[in-house]
């Protein structure tokens, strides 16, 4: 089995740490050859990229949840599953700890489980040609004021609310313990197939996370009264300027994410533990 390491910026030690482990338990294991330094590790084949993507069997993080948004966008492009390594605080996404890493063996990565996850699609009115998937979330955002934007939601049954507000969150399940869970979004189980709409710091105390189903479409419709910058994220990477009226049509997207976790971690668990160490 050959595997792509891909390591977040500052974890380029831990990640050939972890490659030499993998090596040593009979993977072989590629990497980006813009990350070799000097001679670089000997166990490891170093690529470039492209190739590293189309050659590897499966995608490996290494690093915390940012990290795993990364590799994991890559994933679905390339259709391969992947799993993390957690090197940075949270990695709630991760299949292991860096701590484990003396421990982990052929049988623990042999006998990960798929987990399928749904992804999101946003097309903007003014790029109708381009479609952005998140693993997370798509976020409709104030810029760099204090003041609040207007902004309307609607979903394919009806209008769900006029806003005024920081911006609104429309997540997957599993992004349901991210930005959203910070806003007061409720926690969905990761394998349901439903969507998360939560306004951030709404003007009124009427204002709750709402969850729709996965076959709805929601649309994000910035009003003309807006004295400050409206934004969209996609998965805190790509970032875009909206101008007034221009709306983004948010849907569940038939690609899929293959997130392969370990059968020893019970979800709940893992969640409490983070929320508690975080």
């Amino acid at each position: 089995m050959t595997l792509f390491v891909y390591p977040g910026g500052h974890q380029i030690d831990s990640a050939f740490s972890f490659a030499k482990r993998l090596v040593s338990l009979g993977f072989r294991c590629v990497m980006d050859e813009n990350l070799k330094s000097g001679e670089g590790p000997r166990q490891i084949e170093f690529l470039p990229e492209d190739v590293c993507g189309s050659v590897c069997d499966m995608i490996v993080s290494v690093g915390g949840d940012g990290t795993m948004l990364k590799a994991a966008q890559c994933a679905v492009m390339l259709d391969k599953p992947v799993f993390g390594l957690n090197a940075g605080r949270i990695g709630f996404l991760c299949a292991f700890d860096y701590r484990e890493i003396d421990s982990i063996g052929v049988f623990d990565i042999e006998t990960l489980c798929v987990s399928e996850r749904m992804l999101l699609q946003a097309v903007m009115d003014n790029r109708p040609e381009n479609k952005f998937f998140a693993i997370n979330d798509i976020v409709l955002y104030r810029g760099n004021t204090s003041k609040t934007v207007e902004f309307t939601v609607q979903s394919s049954s009806g209008l769900i609310g006029e806003y005024r507000a920081d911006g609104v969150i429309i997540s997957t399940p599993t992004g349901s313990t991210g930005y959203s869970l910070s806003a007061g979004g409720s926690i969905v189980e990761p394998q349901l197939d439903v969507l998360l709409v939560t306004p951030i710091c709404p003007h009124t105390m009427l204002s709750r996370s709402v969850v729709l189903g996965g076959s709805e479409e929601i649309r994000l419709i910035p009003s003309g009264r807006n004295d400050a910058d409206v934004n969209l994220s996609v998965d805190s990477s790509h970032r875009f300027h909206l101008k007034e009226h221009c709306g983004v049509t948010v849907t569940k997207s038939s690609k899929t994410l293959k997130l392969m976790m370990s059968a020893k971690r019970d979800y709940f668990k893992t969640l409490n533990r983070r929320i508690r160490d975080f």
